[in-house]
């Protein structure tokens, strides 16, 4: 399993180390934080609930919507294109309640469409946090934001995607 160490591969390679309790403990957990499994266990998560996470995400971009468009006074509505890309992941939810398969590729879908339309705001994004002007500092943060958030659901998807292969072989 993901939270146990194998060290008799260690072993069978003839490295002996000095302190075996010492190894034992920080050996395990080095592999186990080193596999996908092993980090989501770390964190308590036995398993994936890819319907779950579509919908937080959805909330979370529909948030992220609504809250750009109220900082940046309302002036225009491209700032709740976060909140679009939300309820189209609330349908991808919706659809993997049905078909998880088929749900969980159209937000894998979502995801990274919303990645590659915001990417090329991180290259300004050092240049904000650092303080230096830039042009459309509000925007710029927010697309940032849901780069990286959609990256991350986007990793979350192929984990679910590799899971799931496993599964069935």
């Amino acid at each position: 399993s993901a939270g146990r160490c194998d060290q008799s591969k260690e072993q069978e390679r003839g490295w002996k180390p000095r302190h075996s309790h010492l190894h034992s403990t920080l050996s395990c957990r080095l592999h186990a934080a080193s596999t996908w499994q092993g980090w989501f266990a770390q964190l308590g998560f036995k398993s994936m609930n890819m319907p779950r996470i579509i919908f937080t995400f959805a909330v979370i971009f529909v948030l992220l919507g609504i809250g750009a468009y109220l900082i940046t006074g309302a002036q225009s509505w491209t700032a709740l294109i976060p909140s679009i890309f939300g309820l189209l992941l609330a349908i991808a939810g919706g659809i993997s309640l049905k078909s998880l398969k088929h749900g969980g590729h159209f937000a894998a879908l979502v995801g990274l469409l919303g990645f590659l339309g915001t990417a090329k705001s991180l290259g300004k994004l050092p240049a904000l946090l650092t303080g230096e002007p830039v042009e459309r500092a509000a925007a710029v943060g927010v697309q940032a934001s849901f780069a990286i958030l959609s990256l991350v659901f986007v990793a979350l998807c192929v984990k679910s995607f590799i899971d799931a292969r496993k599964a069935r072989s």
